[in-house]
């Protein structure tokens, strides 16, 4: 079981009030269903310890049915595929009809909460759940980039660069190099007992689990700074993973903070997202919401 303390974020985080819904372009109405969703989820919606198969059943039964209507509204944004690496986004660019616009949205928002209700106080503990918040990771590192959810038989997309860890074609040496190279970058996890991150190729991935990790990782990097009086301690947090059967929601934090007390704006902000397991590979259904 989760900690109050995690449970709390699960919900919180997931539905900050500075987001905006990127991959359906809302802006006040998401806030709105943030404060909603969070209320909702709390109460009436929430798993009982008692909930039977049958009502399980249902409610996945449910997030396929949002699952695929959010799939076959989406178009494809592949951007300039001569360019390094540029990835592709899950758009919604069709619905210029505010009803059918606001539908998409009714179904991605349905869904997450689903997702968050159902699965908030599973464990993290399982294969399943290593393996997606391992990705995540992966992907934040510069490492890979997941593969977007989609019909059966279609061409694969692969996402975007997270943050600042794309890439752009040098016009001197004309090569593809790194906005900011990631030779090493700090990872804080939620709680998960004997978690294990593989090793990465060109990246060094310093993992931290939970708030005592995040005390052990700051005090370790201004120990190391300690003759640098503006050092800027940047890390990347898994604020809140929800896993659910077959459904993950994570939250994903950039800050930047100054002596490990305060936060700067200035950070590479942070996104929220919806994943989908098909088989035994985890693969990113939206890009729910992103801020900065």
């Amino acid at each position: 079981m989760r900690t109050a303390t995690l449970r709390a974020a699960a919900l919180a985080m997931m539905l900050p009030s500075c987001a905006g819904v990127v991959s359906a372009q809302a802006t006040a109405r998401s806030r709105h269903a943030a404060s909603s969703a969070v209320k909702s989820t709390g109460r009436r919606n929430a798993r009982e310890p008692g909930s039977s198969p049958a009502e399980e059943a249902r409610y996945h039964e449910r997030a396929m049915l949002l699952r695929d209507r959010i799939i076959d509204a989406a178009e494809w944004n592949d951007f300039d595929q001569a360019a390094c690496n540029p990835g592709s986004l899950r758009v919604f660019a069709r619905d210029t009809a505010k009803a059918t616009g606001e539908k998409v949205l009714d179904d991605i928002e349905t869904l997450e909460r689903i997702i968050i209700a159902r699965g908030v106080d599973s464990s993290l503990d399982t294969p399943s759940a290593r393996a997606v918040i391992r990705m995540v990771v992966a992907w934040e590192a510069a490492s890979i980039r997941p593969r977007w959810d989609g019909k059966a038989g279609e061409a694969p997309h692969h996402a975007i660069a997270t943050g600042l860890s794309g890439e752009f074609l040098n016009p001197e040496t004309k090569k593809c190099e790194s906005y900011i190279p990631y030779d090493s970058v700090t990872v804080v996890i939620p709680e998960a007992t004997g978690f294990s991150m593989p090793k990465l190729k060109g990246t060094v991935v310093n993992l931290f689990v939970g708030e005592a990790g995040l005390h052990k990782s700051r005090d370790q990097f201004y120990a190391a700074n300690r003759s640098a009086a503006e050092a800027i301690f940047n890390y990347i947090r898994l604020r809140a993973v929800v896993v659910w059967r077959d459904f993950a929601v994570i939250g994903v934090n950039r800050p930047a903070e100054s002596k490990g007390v305060r936060e700067l704006p200035k950070g590479a902000g942070g996104a929220a997202y919806i994943f989908h397991r098909v088989g035994d590979e985890w693969r990113l259904l939206t890009i729910t919401r992103t801020w900065s």
